[in-house]
């Protein structure tokens, strides 16, 4: 059987396979912060840490993966979405379970949102990538779209944590679930990242020079689409 040529490859098409974990990827990322904000009664009543401290951890947490985004997005850019999927899902895994881990030390238990941060700035770009090379040029908006539903998921799970995981068990293995999730979302990216994008016709390759957009500008922009 003849392999269809890349400008056969229909402009509807959705590679699932990269498309789910992707999204998956950009939740557990941002599990940290929302998982935080929902128990934050059964935490702070666990290891002594008022709502004042809660609030420093979480805003440790989104200003790590504010100030962490240009570089992430740079190196999606080096090592491709799949690397960058399955290295932000594995962060957040590891981050989700220090978390649980070091509960009893107020310290370490806000060390590990500065990881969980980065994981979140990592995600985003990947889970873009993702979109751009595995989703056929009719669906991409819907499925940009889709993503940022991804997000809410993670603020519905926080608050479904309440009654079902810390209420019953403690809050710890509301964290723990969501380390187990991270690491089935890092397991589920493809392996071969090749055979899961869709091609398009070769396009002329614009030559651009220096980016004209502050620094400061971008690190801004980058906030605001994490806290959007």
């Amino acid at each position: 059987m003849n392999t269809p040529s890349p400008s056969a490859v229909p402009s509807v098409h959705v590679t699932w396979r990269a498309v789910i974990p992707a999204f998956s990827a950009v939740t557990v990322s941002v599990l940290p912060g929302f998982l935080t904000a929902g128990l934050a009664v059964q935490i702070g009543n666990g290891i002594g840490l008022g709502l004042t401290g809660l609030g420093v951890v979480i805003g440790i947490f989104f200003a790590a993966s504010t100030l962490g985004s240009p570089l992430m997005g740079t190196l999606v850019q080096r090592v491709g979405w799949a690397r960058g999927l399955r290295l932000s899902s594995f962060m957040a895994a590891v981050s989700l379970a220090g978390i649980a881990f070091a509960a009893p030390t107020p310290f370490a238990f806000g060390a590990w949102f500065v990881l969980g941060g980065l994981a979140a700035s990592l995600a985003q770009p990947a889970a873009n990538l993702t979109v751009a090379r595995c989703v056929g040029s009719r669906r991409r908006g819907l499925l940009f779209g889709a993503k940022h539903a991804s997000a809410p998921a993670a603020i519905f799970l926080g608050g479904l944590a309440v009654p079902v995981v810390a209420l019953t068990v403690g809050w710890e293995w509301a964290f723990w679930g969501g380390s187990a999730l991270a690491l089935a979302t890092a397991l589920a990216v493809p392996l071969r990242p090749a055979d899961h994008e869709v091609h398009s016709p070769a396009r002329p390759v614009e030559r651009v020079g220096r980016p004209s957009t502050p620094l400061g500008l971008l690190i801004a922009l980058a906030g605001a689409a994490m806290l959007g």
